[in-house]
């Protein structure tokens, strides 16, 4: 509750009329936007800045639990800020490099929190990259000089998760590399600036020369060098950040010497006005660090709010065999098409957890997930999104069914009333509302399902699909239907844990382009009337692969007792009875469950202690390739690695 206050209060920091205050309020209520609310959280005060990085650890949480969030503040003002292009004053480009200059320094778009870093800074240049391109900005001129496509290179990972793009000047030169996991790719790029209108680009191999690990400790200490954090290094009594504009800055400063060796550091601020959205312009902050006198100079890029051509994206059509389905991702797409900006494309992604006849109609229980996306060259990049849950109503017209009725769950204190309404003859079904990590994942399985089915329709070329704050998603090679697990060792016990678990769970992930993996970890085994009890965390993996990779993602599990029954050589699940990590009271649960058996506790406890320590990680990481391992094996897929808890890429060979 006090997250939304302050959250309620950053939005009304901005002024906006009383309407369009209400307007944008009740779209965050409805679906909050992560990356949109630190934006303009992000921007005030020294004292508010301390509470959102606070705020920021619960968000992230969120985040992973709200997949592709809020229709929000963006929406609410007519899609303005998202129809913004920049482009360099006082130069002719080619026409080839036109579309990597307007994405280059489009950063206004989908409202990013901070504006591009500073990789070079001196009397003479400055270099900055985003999105798509790296842009030399010529000083003395006071004009774009060139864009290297940094795309067409693959060295375009910003605001990512675990793979980045690092650039470093040395000797007039750049050197441009991925790296991820602490290490540097094999290729690399060298920059040659002598010319700055025409930058020469080499590829490079590591090796003798260089090797990877040196890549990476140039960056390390380049960053050391070069880099102080803007918003804390920069004395507030002296920044205009914040005046009567909105702006964005570049977290990190860069700190670079005068010719009269004074220090300075420099950071882009991009500002507009509150009153005309479309008064964008470029800045460049200097701070004097000794005299703490500063400037801002403005540069010479023009605006236009035109779309480019080649950046409107085709509908979204579904074309499945599921007539329900496409009758709700219609539904879906007529009601929210206002919410989705020109040059996006509205990606429906519904999660049914209920279906059943009444009164010859279909009522249908879901978590209606969609998500908006724009082009960047052959990227798709999350443009916002958000979920809602509903009961509707289906009628049966010829071949297909039209939505009759439907009942959006209410915001607030409501929502908990409407989904036990909607439920109360289904509480099994009240669960699936409330299981954070299941609902995540299943939007996920079932938006990369709608959106391969889109590129197949349009025949787009694009390569990535790449989240806010994620890293860039390969989308060739896609496996529409994987090989459903089966559990191939001796363990009696853990092959019924298994078969039972596939059974209750894994037909909708199937179903969908995913793969369902068991890995319960079972802690206790107790005996009592010629039955077993196990206790354990009956946990989970779900994934869709790509070519030889499998993305997976991990289910916080589900502790609780299996009774197992003897039967022919082996066992059936009598019951199962369980508690998850998203219950309010499941540690209560737990002990609830093992009141008869004080070892089981202990195991439990310990289970707590070790996760709660953070010390679990490479144990999991463990678990997990042996899990993808063993199912590669069995299941004669051609998966040679996966993406998993830490979102690192890793070899099963």
């Amino acid at each position: 509750m006090k997250d939304d206050i302050f959250i309620k209060k950053a939005f009304e920091n901005l002024n906006p009329s009383p309407e369009e205050k209400e307007k944008i309020w009740n779209g965050v209520e409805s679906n909050i936007s992560y990356r949109q609310e630190t934006a303009a959280i992000n921007k005030y005060s020294k004292k508010q800045r301390k509470t959102f990085k606070k705020f920021a650890g619960t968000a992230a949480a969120v985040l992973a639990v709200f997949f592709m969030l809020g229709v929000c503040a963006y929406a609410a003002t007519g899609g303005k800020i998202a129809d913004v292009f920049l482009k360099p004053a006082n130069k002719e480009v080619k026409e080839a490099e036109e579309e990597v200059i307007k994405n280059s320094l489009n950063i206004i778009q989908r409202m990013e929190t901070y504006a591009p870093e500073l990789y070079a800074c001196n009397g003479d240049y400055f270099v900055f990259a985003h999105l798509r391109g790296m842009v030399i900005y010529d000083r003395k001129k006071d004009c774009v000089a060139s864009v290297v496509d940094l795309q067409e290179i693959e060295c375009n990972n910003f605001n990512t998760q675990s793979r980045f793009t690092r650039i470093v000047e040395e000797d007039g030169k750049l050197l441009i590399f991925n790296e991820e996991n602490g290490k540097a790719d094999s290729i690399y790029y060298e920059c040659d600036l002598t010319d700055l209108t025409n930058p020469q680009l080499t590829k490079k191999k590591t090796g003798k020369s260089i090797s990877s690990k040196q890549l990476c400790n140039k960056w390390k200490k380049y960053k050391k060098k070069y880099y102080t954090d803007t918003f804390n290094s920069v004395p507030q009594s002296l920044t205009n950040f914040l005046n009567n504009n909105v702006n964005m800055y570049s977290e990190n400063s860069f700190i670079w010497k005068a010719k009269n060796g004074s220090s300075k550091q420099s950071a882009l601020i991009v500002r507009y006005s509150k009153k005309n959205i479309e008064n964008i312009y470029y800045a460049l902050f200097t701070l004097d660090r000794n005299t703490k006198k500063h400037n801002t100079v403005k540069l010479n890029i023009e605006v236009t709010a035109e779309m480019p051509d080649n950046d409107t994206l085709p509908k979204f059509v579904y074309t499945g065999g599921d007539a329900q389905i496409a009758a709700i991702c219609e539904y879906m797409y007529n009601e929210n098409l206002k919410y989705a900006d020109k040059g996006t494309v509205y990606i429906p992604a519904p999660v049914i957890y209920l279906k059943e006849k009444k009164n010859n109609k279909i009522v249908i229980l879901a978590d209606l997930y969609h998500s908006t996306l724009i082009r960047n060259g052959n990227v798709l990049q999350d443009a916002g999104g958000g979920h809602q849950a509903a009961k509707l109503q289906l009628k049966k017209t010829g071949s297909g069914y039209k939505i009759v009725k439907v009942r959006k769950v209410r915001d607030g204190s409501y929502w908990t009333k409407d989904i036990d309404r909607f439920t109360k003859n289904h509480p099994g079904i009240r669960k699936k509302f409330y299981e954070g990590t299941e609902r995540y994942t299943k939007a996920c399985i079932m938006f990369k399902k709608m959106l391969n089915m889109y590129l197949k329709h349009t025949g787009l070329n694009i390569v990535y699909y790449k989240d806010y704050g994620g890293d860039k998603e390969k989308l060739t090679g896609y496996v529409e239907k994987l090989p459903a697990f089966s559990y191939s060792g001796d363990d009696m016990v853990k092959k019924t844990v298994c078969d039972y678990m596939c059974q209750k769970q894994a037909k909708w992930y199937t179903k969908n382009g995913g793969v369902y993996l068991p890995s319960p970890d079972i802690y206790y085994i107790g005996k009592k009337d010629g039955r077993l009890f196990v206790f354990g965390n009956f946990e989970y993996e779900t994934g869709y692969q790509y070519g030889g990779l499998i993305k997976l993602y991990t289910s916080e599990g589900r502790l609780g007792r299996m009774c197992l029954k003897p039967k022919g050589n082996g066992y059936v699940v009598e019951k199962f009875i369980y508690t998850t990590r998203d219950d309010m009271d499941w540690w209560e649960k737990v002990k609830d469950l093992t009141k008869e058996h004080p070892s089981a506790m202990k195991k439990f406890w310990d289970f707590y202690n070790y996760n709660s320590s953070g010390l679990s990680t490479e144990k999991d990481r463990k678990k997990e390739k042996r899990l993808v391992k063993t199912y590669a094996a069995h299941s004669g897929t051609d998966i040679t690695s996966y993406r998993g808890i830490d979102n690192v890429t890793i070899n099963i060979n």
